[in-house]
């Protein structure tokens, strides 16, 4: 998450008996064996990208904690619901809240193959000054992208080429986030 410099929290719900969870290709610690409803929670390092696996379905979330861990004051916490890979899609409209009472400086998220990142758009412009960082154990990268006020469409110039984002934003003690999206078939 852009500007924090703390930790934030990855949640793994099990949606099964006997599931385990992987961090990045390794077993994380407690996190063997989990019943139906248990809760794996993770430190996610700001600035790290990791690859989250299960062996049976299960719910991400990913906390954004507030101000008072890293001192950041354009900082609040929020919640977001990952959705699988298998769910990601090839479009995307999402929109940042308004300017008033709060103007909050908004990021999207986005989640694609490194391969696929040059037939990436928004609001039809090629995405460019994007850092992209590798995810671990996968051929996907992440990378964030600051974003005006108002409405954005995100796409990919093949039609074929899913993606995943997420959407943010940051105020004094204040913030949203969200998923942008998914696709059920």
């Amino acid at each position: 998450l852009e500007t924090r410099k703390g930790i934030n929290y990855l949640k793994v719900v099990a949606g099964g008996n006997n599931t385990w969870v992987f961090v990045n290709g390794f077993v994380h610690p407690g996190c063997e064996a989990l019943a139906m409803g248990d809760v794996c929670r993770i430190r996610a390092k700001q600035g790290q990208n990791y690859e989250i696996r299960t062996s049976s379905p299960a719910l991400l979330l990913q906390l954004s904690t507030g101000s008072d861990e890293d001192q950041v004051e354009a900082a609040d916490p929020f919640m977001i619901v990952v959705p699988p890979i298998e769910q990601f899609s090839n479009s995307y409209l999402v929109t940042t809240p308004g300017s008033e009472p709060i103007s909050f400086t908004n990021y999207i998220n986005v989640i694609i193959e490194q391969s696929q990142v040059a037939g990436l758009r928004i609001d039809d412009n090629l995405v460019t000054k994007v850092n992209w960082q590798p995810i671990p154990n996968t051929r996907l990268v992440g990378g964030s992208i600051q974003v005006s006020i108002g409405a954005h469409f995100l796409h990919h110039t093949n039609p074929a080429i899913k993606f995943g984002i997420a959407i943010y934003g940051w105020d004094r003690h204040d913030s949203y986030g969200y998923s942008g999206g998914l696709q059920l078939n």
